[in-house]
């Protein structure tokens, strides 16, 4: 028999009424769609947006947990320096939020690339590896 370790809800938008809502419901984790709230512009956090964000946060003691770009695509070489440093952003905010759970999902490969699939797990597993790490002047 397993337990119930939190409650949480998703909140892609509307951030400071759900916020409230959730706090008074008793909500102990939130997952956030930061990539729906245009805090990340060209693969990078815009300061702005990500100190009002930030600033919200702060005022709820929830257990942040972070959902990545839904259409991300690591194994995909066209893009994948794209994915790679949207996905840094994505880094930096949680980090910045004390997020410590980051969902990513890795992509997919299309028909006419089946062949290559060995290649496609590499480059996920490279992709994901510089993705989580975080620049040493932030």
């Amino acid at each position: 028999m397993s337990s119930t370790i939190a409650t949480g809800f998703n909140s892609v938008s509307g951030l400071e009424a759900d916020f409230r809502s959730f706090a008074d419901m008793g909500v102990e984790a939130v997952e956030l769609t930061l990539t729906t709230l245009d805090l990340i512009a060209g693969g990078r956090v815009v300061p702005e947006r990500a100190e009002r964000f930030i600033e919200l946060t702060s005022q709820f003691d929830f257990r942040n947990m972070v959902h990545g770009a839904v259409p991300s695509n690591l194994m995909d070489p066209a893009v994948c320096r794209y994915q790679i440093d949207a996905g840094k952003a994505l880094v930096e905010l949680s980090d910045r939020i004390d997020a410590r759970v980051l969902v990513q999902h890795s992509g997919h490969c299309r028909a006419d690339q089946l062949l290559d699939g060995p290649g496609f797990e590499e480059r996920k597993r490279e992709a994901l590896f510089r993705a989580r790490r975080i620049p040493q002047a932030l």
